[in-house]
């Protein structure tokens, strides 16, 4: 690996990369948050995108959730998230449980299996296109706007191609 040093960030570039022209800034993060606040369709299902949108030839190397509080609510019995793109809606987390009785704390999507399997080569992905992600919340027996409790955390891991030089 080649090593190079500014004022503000180490950028590690393969040498290969550096001969064709690109390299890789560091890994990044993608936060979404989201709570009851944000679950105001008066229906089973409402949607939250991500705020950005990860550009063509990002590679994807972590898909995680970090269930803060479980969610319940109104006559709800039921509630899951997916994770998918415009698409495919749970391209990238399928129907985890995130209600009453489902286990708070961290996870993650495994290396092998991402989603719904529809990527069968697992993680690292690179994206092929612009892409934005779409959480799905649905409920059972009651709209989603009834949740009264509730806070996911969900996280993209990634790297973007650069010009190492810029």
């Amino acid at each position: 690996m080649a090593t190079n040093h500014d004022d503000t960030k180490i950028r590690f570039t393969s040498e290969g990369a550096v001969k064709h022209g690109l390299g890789l800034v560091p890994m990044q993060r993608m936060k979404l948050q989201i709570t009851t606040a944000d679950l105001t369709a008066a229906a089973t299902t409402d949607t939250v995108d991500f705020a950005s949108t990860l550009p063509d030839g990002s590679l994807l190397m972590g898909i995680s959730y970090d269930l803060i509080e479980v969610f319940a609510g109104g006559s709800v019995t039921a509630c899951v998230v997916d994770l998918g793109d415009g698409t495919n809606a749970d391209r990238f987390i399928d129907n985890v449980d995130i209600f009453t009785g489902a286990t708070t704390g961290f996870a993650f999507e495994t290396a092998d299996t991402v989603g719904d399997g529809a990527d069968t080569g697992g993680l690292p992905l690179q994206l092929t296109a612009a892409t934005t992600f779409r959480a799905t919340v649905t409920s059972t027996t009651d709209d989603v706007d009834q949740l009264t409790t509730g806070i996911l955390n969900i996280y993209l891991d990634y790297y973007y191609p650069q010009d190492p030089t810029a």
